[in-house]
């Protein structure tokens, strides 16, 4: 993708990019779990650079009695050890965070969920985004690419997510 301005010149804004698709379909129950099979790397080539993060799941959950918020946080480690970084959520209090998901209200929820962000890990080190998926209060079901019963029938579904970053340079 190239800019082109007035008197010939031409910038190219993206510098760097990496993608991940999954296609397995992978059950969770109860609290937030780590996926490694989600994990994709960046490395910046400036540290003032920013990474466009665009994450897309299916996500579905079981029927239940309870309203418990199920679904996925993006996380990052930014240029450290732990992914402690929870992206896309403004949670205040004791409310749960998550990037995208769904309130479970006693009823089968199937779909695209898809976020779109920007990071500024402000670093040239290797930058790792992860993918945790569970319930927000430890009390859930939640299947990921594929539907609340896996039966091999015309009514069951099954899907992929993807991870795509973009290193954005900083004029």
């Amino acid at each position: 993708m190239a800019i082109n301005y007035a008197g010939g010149t031409v910038y190219t804004p993206i510098l760097n990019w990496n993608t991940l698709n999954v296609n397995s379909r992978n059950e969770y129950t109860g609290g937030m779990t780590h996926h490694s099979g989600y994990n994709i790397s960046i490395t910046p080539q400036h540290a003032s650079n920013r990474i466009l993060v665009i994450a897309s799941m299916s996500l579905c959950h079981s029927p239940s009695s309870a309203y418990n918020a199920v679904g996925c946080q993006v996380r990052t480690n930014s240029g450290g050890n732990s992914y402690n970084l929870t992206l896309g959520s403004h949670s205040v209090g004791s409310r749960g965070l998550l990037t995208m998901g769904t309130i479970n209200n006693n009823d089968r929820n199937q779909g695209r969920h898809t976020w779109i962000g920007i990071h500024h890990p402000n670093t040239t080190s290797q930058v790792t985004y992860t993918c945790y998926f569970g319930a927000t209060d430890g009390d859930g079901y939640l299947a990921v690419n594929g539907g609340w019963s896996d039966a091999n029938n015309s009514e069951s579904t099954r899907s992929s997510s993807n991870l795509t970053l973009f290193e954005i340079e900083t004029v």
